[in-house]
């Protein structure tokens, strides 16, 4: 991958998708969800990625990706349900950063 282009934050609109393991009956093979990042937001100085991607229990945790696959853009988090839609939280690090987090795992 192109380390300059993955290492910047994406852009509100943009298309993005959450690879990940969450309890479908299947325990060996990922699911894939897609939705645009809808915000960004800061909670205690943490900033995070607002997406409509579909985060489900099990694929927090997992990973998110540009469309294209080609840079990961951070660790989906959590869901927030609201009255007419559900919105999830991706905890923004670079690729670099979380090459560095993978690497200490």
């Amino acid at each position: 991958t192109d380390e300059s282009k993955c290492n910047k934050n994406v852009d509100v609109g943009e298309k993005i998708k959450i690879i990940g393991f969450p309890y479908t009956g299947s325990f060996s093979l990922p699911t894939i969800t897609e939705g645009i990042i809808s915000s960004f937001e800061y909670r205690d100085k943490v900033p995070y990625y607002i997406t409509s991607a579909k985060i489900e229990h099990g694929n927090s945790g997992g990973i998110a990706v540009t469309n294209d696959y080609s840079c990961m853009i951070g660790l989906p988090t959590s869901v927030v349900v609201g009255s007419s839609e559900s919105l999830g939280r991706i905890l923004i690090l670079t690729e670099g950063e979380l090459k560095k987090l993978f690497d200490l795992i």
